[in-house]
């Protein structure tokens, strides 16, 4: 998110490209152009396919019992929505006449793949493999990467709305999943990754560490 407050301070009321853009952006539509293949991918972070990937997932969630992700799910996406649009009249930076930064795309697409990826963290029983939940998580990253290019591509946003936007998405899932993982009983089914994640990165519960004493 602090990406985000430093472009949105950068560019603010700003109505062409900056120096990195310039660069970046010519590069991108030079290579790819506004081919039609193009103009479908980016379709991909409009509300309707973002509302059926949201829609699939909450189901997901509740077909497996992870009431705690289905909540994610249905205030993470949109909120990461309203943010941006709130962020859009506040920074006033156009292209050809329209607000761009951040850009409502990737941040909608970002925020469900977000979404996604923090409920791989920790599957519900059975457990997915790892490697399965690596390779699913890539794809998903790819496909929002592959949405964010061709914005650029297709000359929709500068290359700085679309990283702005899933910083955006990154930080309101996140923020959102902490959140329920503090508010809500750390036992059940039901439960985020907020305390996996804490137990990946060596902060674990000092239960874990304990072992039963064997037997003389």
């Amino acid at each position: 998110m602090a990406l985000t407050v430093l472009l949105a301070a950068w560019y603010a009321g700003q109505t062409q490209a900056g120096r990195l853009d310039s660069s970046v952006d010519g590069r991108v539509q030079d290579l790819i152009g506004p081919h039609a293949t193009v103009l479908y991918l980016v379709n991909l972070g409009n509300l309707p396919a973002v509302t059926i990937m949201s829609v699939a997932l909450f189901v997901a969630c509740l077909a497996t019992r992870r009431g705690r992700g289905a909540v994610l799910v249905a205030v993470a996406v949109p909120a990461a929505a309203a943010l941006t649009e709130v962020l859009k009249h506040l920074v006033d930076r156009t292209l050809t006449g329209f607000l761009s930064f951040p850009s409502g795309h990737t941040t909608s697409i970002f925020a469900v793949i977000v979404a996604l990826a923090v409920l791989l963290i920790d599957p519900p029983r059975p457990r997915i493999s790892a490697v399965v939940r690596v390779v699913v998580a890539a794809i998903a990253f790819l496909v929002g990467v592959t949405v964010a290019v061709g914005l650029v591509a297709v000359r929709w946003h500068y290359a700085t709305d679309t990283v702005a936007g899933a910083a955006v998405s990154t930080a309101v899932v996140l923020v959102t999943a902490l959140t329920l993982d503090l508010v809500c009983s750390p036992r059940g089914s039901g439960r985020l990754s907020g305390q996996r994640a804490a137990e990946l990165m060596g902060r674990r519960p000092q239960r874990i560490g304990q072992r039963r004493k064997s037997p003389d």
